[in-house]
């Protein structure tokens, strides 16, 4: 998607967007070159993730607060766990993963 608005006002540059771009193409192309090897490959977008870190640098309210609603860690990572271990995870591979929208839809957290 296109960002809310220029770097530092609650947006991103060219080069983070690329690079996203390529990651979406990946699990894609890996899961079909590799499905017979045994190796399950999923995209996993985490969302606008809260992280304590993040409020440390940039202080109590960030700038994508007034455009995103974040989860906390916790949420992608329960969804990362239920793709390693669950056999009902194979309908996801060499897709994209929206975590926290996985996370509601299974009731992971």
């Amino acid at each position: 998607m296109d960002p809310p608005g220029p770097v530092g006002k609650g947006g991103w540059g060219f080069a983070y967007a690329a690079s996203k771009a390529a990651f979406h193409r990946m699990a894609g192309i890996l899961h079909v070159e590799h499905r017979g090897d045994g190796i399950r490959v999923f995209n996993v977008d985490p969302g606008y993730t809260e992280t304590a870190a993040m409020r440390a640098l940039r202080g109590a309210a960030t700038d994508l607060d007034e455009h995103l609603r974040g989860a906390p860690p916790e949420v992608a990572a329960a969804v990362i766990a239920w793709l390693a271990t669950d056999a009902g995870a194979a309908e996801w591979e060499g897709k994209l993963v929206l975590a926290q929208r996985l996370c509601r839809q299974l009731a992971l957290v």
